[in-house]
């Protein structure tokens, strides 16, 4: 576009997507702060927005680039699979969300959410919806619930994690129901090449929910007196015993047994999410919830401690740990990898799954 303008500052702002489905601005009414909603009914298009500004002085030709960044995720495919056949309905919601973008760039409205109903692929058991569909940023602390309408009626189970999810991703959610542990989900967030992978992987059901990944899911919180560190709590290793700010004690522990020989395509990170998932879920122990894969920190200090560690681990009767073995831990990216004292890590069926969980103790 092409302007005559009097001297002076400008600040100019691009919106890209925004068509009939939206309700815009009028051009005598427009102002930084101006909302652009989606009309009832309708989609959210690939938003994209940019803004920069320019100062005009008389006489002087000016030429202004605007680089669009996007301002919406896209959720490319929610499947569960291993669906009973009593099931007749499948849904996926996810609150909360920015309701409308504004034309300064920001989000208005925090209390939007979107359900997504899936189909069932008759005698498969598999339930999808590969439509891709595009939402707008979480607003806050973001949950993921899942519906599953039968003839009892519909039971709701709902995961929450601290890392809301962010524009430019975009998201796939895998899961799978197992009938005497309820679903198992894991979830994979794939940005644009410069806006790196992140995975959320967790399971839940009737009982409660737990996660591995990036995004814990909150803690356990326990009444009571902590274990020490080095010793054995639900028969399980205490990795570390430290006291917060208000009294408390952060405790994380490691699962006495351990898994290997995981089914997983190394290569894609929905495979190895759903592999460890899983592998997660049996090695869980029953009245401690959110068990996860350990970060790089905490393998680490088992590998270097492995000695003493060992020691209580064989007095209990639990795995010990054998040091210069790989064993699966999850990066500051939410990418799943593995490690080896030796540097030279296996990524396969010989890596050693360990889940780790992290309560809090209060008196």
């Amino acid at each position: 576009m092409k302007l005559k303008l009097m001297e002076g500052m400008y600040h100019v702002c691009a919106v890209a997507g925004a068509g009939s489905d939206y309700v815009l601005p009028s051009l005598e009414d427009a102002k930084m702060e101006s909302v652009i909603s989606l009309k009832q009914g309708k989609e959210h298009a690939d938003l994209m927005y940019a803004k920069n500004s320019v100062v005009i002085l008389a006489g002087e030709t000016n030429k202004l680039d605007l680089s669009l960044e996007r301002k919406v995720m896209m959720m490319q495919e929610v499947k569960i699979s291993n669906v009973p056949e009593t099931v007749t309905g499948v849904s996926v919601t996810i609150a909360p969300l920015y309701e409308n973008l504004c034309l300064d760039g920001t989000y208005s409205g925090i209390n939007g959410s979107r359900t997504v109903t899936l189909t069932n692929e008759s005698g498969t058991g598999v339930w999808k919806n590969t439509d891709g569909i595009y939402l707008l940023e979480a607003s806050g602390n973001t949950t993921v619930t899942v519906r599953m309408t039968d003839a009892e009626g519909t039971k709701s189970y709902s995961y929450s994690f601290s890392n809301g999810l962010k524009a430019n991703y975009r998201i796939r959610i895998e899961g799978t129901y197992i009938s005497k542990e309820g679903i198992l989900l894991s979830g994979t967030m794939t940005g644009a090449e410069w806006a790196g992978e992140r995975i959320i992987s967790f399971s839940f059901n009737e009982d409660g929910s737990s996660g591995t990944g990036t995004v814990p899911g909150g803690e356990n919180v326990i009444e009571g007196e902590a274990p020490f560190a080095g010793t054995m709590y639900e028969g399980c290793y205490v990795l570390s015993n430290s006291k917060n700010g208000d009294g408390s004690i952060t405790v994380v522990l490691m699962s006495g047994t351990n898994k290997f020989g995981l089914q997983f395509d190394a290569g894609d990170q929905t495979s190895v999410s759903s592999a460890v998932s899983q592998a997660i879920a049996e090695l869980a122990v029953d009245g401690i919830e959110r068990w996860r894969l350990p970060s790089l920190e905490e393998v680490k200090a088992v590998v270097s401690g492995y000695d003493k560690i060992n020691k209580v681990l064989k007095g209990a009767g639990a795995e010990t740990i054998v040091p210069d073995l790989s064993f699966f831990y999850v990066t500051d990216e939410g990418t799943i990898s593995s490690y080896c004292v030796k540097g030279n890590p296996d990524f396969g069926k010989a890596t050693r799954l360990r889940a780790f969980a992290t309560l809090i103790f209060k008196q």
